[in-house]
């Protein structure tokens, strides 16, 4: 238990040290480090593109279980991951994970692995420059609900995911060998959003994967 709790310390640190004042993140290409900064996101009535968004600049999402563990079995179970969906420059939409068989909410999915993941555009500075709070409708969130499936080994999928995580968590590579880590995915089968005043908004899956996060096809 307090491995865990040291873990996502750690995670939480990491995050806000790549985090400059201007809002750009670090970033690692071919073994070198870069700063990027995240372009403006799109309309919020372009809803797929926003979700799309809010999904790629996520660093860490609340990953949500159903508990197994002792005196809390049946109870909704929340743990912070890091997640990706692909590099900077390569959106899809897909949260990836780096998961140890360690990790409490792994041992849950061994048991049910129906999940839901929140992520939020706080994470970028869209939300401080504009004075949002966090839970401030026009502060988009979007959560994700599917079941999370075990990535093969050794397979095209599994190396994209490792880059997809590595090259986004650049300490992911230096965690322990001995802690058997794997790659995980969520397979998405429902999305809601809510980027702005009047209540969340269920985005249609194949409009989500079909959007591009920094291409609306809506005009402002």
């Amino acid at each position: 238990m307090i491995r865990q709790f040291l873990t996502q310390i750690r995670m939480l640190k990491n995050w806000r040290k790549n985090l400059k004042q201007d809002g750009t993140r670090v970033l690692v290409y071919d073994g070198k480090q870069k700063y990027v900064t995240w372009p403006d996101p799109p309309p919020k009535d372009d809803i797929a593109s926003v979700a799309r968004y809010v999904m790629h600049i996520s660093e860490f999402g609340s990953l949500a279980t159903n508990s197994t563990h002792k005196g809390i079995e049946g109870y909704p179970f929340v743990n912070i991951f890091s997640v990706s969906d692909g590099p900077f420059n390569k959106s899809t939409g897909t949260p990836y994970f780096y998961f140890t068989p360690l990790e409490l909410s792994v041992i849950d999915m061994k048991a049910n692995n129906k999940v839901s993941l929140t992520v939020t555009e706080a994470q970028s500075d869209f939300c401080s420059k504009k004075g949002f709070d966090p839970e401030d409708p026009r502060c988009s969130h979007a959560i994700f609900t599917g079941v999370m499936e075990k990535i093969e080994k050794d397979t095209e999928e599994e190396e994209f995911a490792r880059n997809a995580l590595f090259s986004r968590h650049v300490e992911m590579s230096s965690w322990p060998s001995n802690h058997d880590w794997f790659f995980g995915k969520i397979k998405i089968q429902h999305i809601y959003l809510l980027d702005f005043f009047g209540g969340a908004q269920v985005v249609d899956v194949e409009e989500y994967f079909a959007a591009n996060p920094f291409e609306s096809k809506k005009k402002d």
